[in-house]
């Protein structure tokens, strides 16, 4: 289990590149990959997200058709898409993946 204090840096740390994001991307988006919720399928603006730990799972410059659609069939019961995938296109679109 971690630690309060790891928990604390953790929360520091994510902030720290979430900040950086909007600096480089004031209208960044951000979202979830597993969507448990209908809600989690919306992207948020990234600056009005109350930040807290696991609040999202990445961020990206501006909204993208190809990435939602990798989702898309990440969520499906077939699944036909691997995580990596959805990855490497955030990173393409100079977004980041938070831990």
């Amino acid at each position: 289990m971690p630690t309060e204090e790891a928990i604390q840096r953790n929360w520091e740390e994510q902030k720290r590149r979430r900040d950086s994001c909007l600096e480089k991307h004031p209208n960044a988006v951000a979202g979830r990959i597993n969507w448990f919720r209908e809600s989690d399928r919306q992207l948020r603006r990234l600056a009005s997200i109350d930040w807290r730990n696991f609040c999202v799972d990445y961020a990206i410059p501006a909204p993208d058709h190809q990435l939602m659609c990798l989702l898309q069939k990440w969520n499906s019961p077939s699944g036909r898409v691997t995580v990596d995938k959805i990855f490497e296109r955030i990173e393409a679109l100079g977004g980041i993946v938070f831990h």
